[in-house]
């Protein structure tokens, strides 16, 4: 991933953010990043190693000027211009993971499920370590009550590095609802009920615009 910027914010769907930066030494340039469980959480750390002096927004500052304008479209909650800009880069270059991801997170939040999911199974697709993309696939599964497709992607979150205390609470939780098979009402219906408790717990009353 290509970053201009020295940080950049990547809001997951259930409040939890990664920061992911530049680490600069002499001519040597390796890119890291981190999980945590809220975004305020992610930007006290990014100006725990000073990373804030870039802007009063801390603005995601990426490649192209429609990648960055799309990061900071979903930063500020703008998800109709966020999906707008990430299907502008994803016409120029559409193996660009990010913003798959980014676009799965959007469509999400505007409550178009079938949607996010293909755009956050193609960021998987195209980078199988991307623990982001695979741990929102594990909460959008969740609310279509498919529990044995959620607790996959979110397995493969945690196998691809993404052990944050936010995604084990959730693949637990859904580990201990009712079993039975994959179209059993019941089990779909306590799948749902299990991610939009998760989800309220996380955001204060309600899961988003998924309802």
């Amino acid at each position: 991933m290509a970053i201009l910027a020295e940080a950049s914010l990547l809001p997951h769907l259930d409040g939890s953010c990664g920061v992911t930066w530049v680490d600069r030494e002499g001519d040597t340039a390796t890119v890291r990043s981190r999980q945590f469980a809220t975004r305020q959480e992610a930007e006290a750390f990014a100006r725990s190693i000073g990373l804030e002096g870039r802007g009063p927004d801390m603005a995601l500052a990426l490649l192209q000027p429609a990648r960055s304008d799309a990061f900071a479209a979903a930063r500020s909650g703008d998800w109709p211009r966020a999906e707008e800009q990430a299907l502008g880069v994803l016409r120029i270059d559409p193996d660009d993971g990010d913003v798959h991801r980014l676009l799965g997170v959007a469509y999400f939040k505007q409550g178009r499920l079938d949607e996010s999911i293909a755009e956050l199974k193609a960021a998987v697709r195209l980078d199988p370590s991307d623990g982001a993309a695979q741990h929102n696939l594990g909460v959008a599964y969740g609310l279509q009550g498919r529990r044995d497709d959620a607790i996959a992607a979110l397995e493969g979150a945690a196998a691809a590095g993404m052990r944050s205390a936010v995604g084990s609470d959730l693949l637990q939780m859904l580990r201990g609802a009712v079993e039975g098979s994959a179209d059993d009402p019941f089990t779909i219906q306590a799948t749902q009920l299990v991610v939009r408790q998760y989800l309220r717990s996380r955001s204060g009353g309600r899961p988003g615009d998924t309802r």
